[in-house]
């Protein structure tokens, strides 16, 4: 097209997978579960640019199908003396239509602005069916559970922003957003169907602010930027009730938000040598939500100032790398990085024992590669110092629980060939 180009892309997943997990992590058969998920989905997008008057447009459509089926046996043998079968199918259906244009003020001074319109239909039905352990006879005391319901959603976001490059080597941005994360439906374990009950789609109000730079002769790059994020009902891990037992699952809080402000540099002082590092700086906070902790009727509210999950309030990452050639063909190359977090809960309560302490994780590498990474051969060891934390934790209000480590110290060999 003369005036415009098109471009279009079409996407087919056919998936399954099979995993065990024993998630009372203990030698007893508590709560252990075989799951197995078969997922299917296409997708097609258009989406058509160009450019008039020294105004950049694009405008597009977004269609999405996808359906997702779960069948999880599994044992309470030795918590409820039950086995128990998780079943589900859930089915969504996602259009959005979507423009962006890009507007020069002034030579030096560009806007932005962007809007998209989302309608999405997503239907679930299923439950959990409860067995005396070890027989195909149901359990009279874990009734069955089930919900079969459609949900709805239909969404406007939008983006705007100014964008000023005093010159070429400096840009100063301003940017809002305003965007929603769709709601859904929980698929674990219930023995009351009210546990089964949709989450709303969480919506989100963000505000940024930020200077990039090139400076000495390019040799040093600056990324710095401040944020504000304003959540309305903000999805989230928290406590609630499912009958017989507790678990942590996704639930809306009413209000939060997230400032902070990042800083970045790139710096390369001499031929060889490069010097990467990186600073977050973040602050959290969570208004007042109801929860449940083993007891159908005992709903507590918790109250505003807690953290979000996975939120540190410092986080650094940084990296120096030397390139050098070693003879006609070969260059060779030594690497270190590190990377820190603060500490931060894993869930909404701010529970002590659900949470990971600051923790340093350093990487080294060794590589000989080609001019133009033809071919490479690296040897590399992750986390040198064997420095294990939790990245997941859970529990289920019953000392049932479990908490998944990062990968402990590993090192290997690798040989690659990089195509044009």
């Amino acid at each position: 097209m003369g005036w415009a180009q098109l471009t279009s892309i079409t996407a087919y997943i056919d998936f399954a997978r099979d995993f065990y997990t024993g998630a009372d992590a203990s030698p007893a058969t508590i709560s252990e579960f075989d799951q197995h998920d078969f997922v299917r989905q296409f997708s097609q997008e258009f989406r058509l640019n160009g450019e008039v008057g020294g105004v950049q447009w694009l405008a597009g459509a977004y269609y999405s199908w996808d359906k997702v089926r779960s069948y999880t046996p599994g044992s309470l043998r030795d918590f409820l003396g039950a086995d128990v079968l998780i079943h589900s199918i859930q089915t969504t259906q996602s259009g959005a239509v979507f423009g962006q244009v890009k507007v020069p003020i002034t030579p030096t001074l560009t806007a932005v602005a962007g809007l998209r319109g989302t309608y999405e239909e997503r239907s679930y039905a299923g439950g959990s069916i409860f067995y005396i352990s070890g027989t195909d006879i149901l359990d009279p005391f874990l009734p069955a559970t089930f919900l079969a319901e459609t949900i709805h959603d239909a969404n406007l976001s939008w983006h705007a922003g100014l964008n000023w490059n005093p010159d070429a080597r400096n840009l100063l941005y301003l940017s809002a957003a305003e965007s929603t994360k769709s709601g859904g439906f929980f698929n674990g374990i219930s023995t009351a169907s009210e546990a089964l009950a949709p989450y709303k789609p969480e919506h989100l109000t963000d505000f940024e602010a930020g200077w990039k730079s090139q400076l000495f002769g390019r040799a040093l790059m600056l990324d710095t930027s401040v944020f504000y994020y304003d959540y309305h009902d903000y999805q989230a891990q928290t406590f609630t009730n499912v009958g017989a037992v507790s678990l942590i699952k996704l639930a809306n809080i009413h209000e939060a938000e997230i400032y902070g402000a990042d800083i970045a540099m790139d710096w390369r002082p001499v031929d060889g040598l490069t010097l990467h590092g990186g600073v977050g700086l973040l602050h959290s906070w969570l208004g007042s939500f109801a929860y449940t902790v083993a007891c159908g009727a005992c709903a507590q509210i918790e109250p505003s100032g807690n953290k979000m999950p996975d939120a540190p309030d410092i986080s650094f990452e940084g990296l120096i790398r030397y390139e050098h050639p070693l003879t006609s063909g070969f260059v060779g190359a030594l690497q270190f990085s590190a990377h820190y977090e603060d500490f931060n809960y894993k869930e909404s309560l701010n529970t002590p024992f659900l949470s990971s302490p600051a923790a340093w994780v350093m990487d080294a590498r060794a590589e000989v590669f080609t001019p133009g990474r033809g071919w490479e051969v690296a040897v590399w060891v992750k986390n040198l110092a064997n420095h294990l934390y939790p990245i997941q934790v859970t529990d289920d209000g019953d000392s049932i629980g479990y908490r998944m480590f990062n990968n402990p110290r590993t090192y290997g060999i690798t040989l690659s060939h990089h195509f044009d």
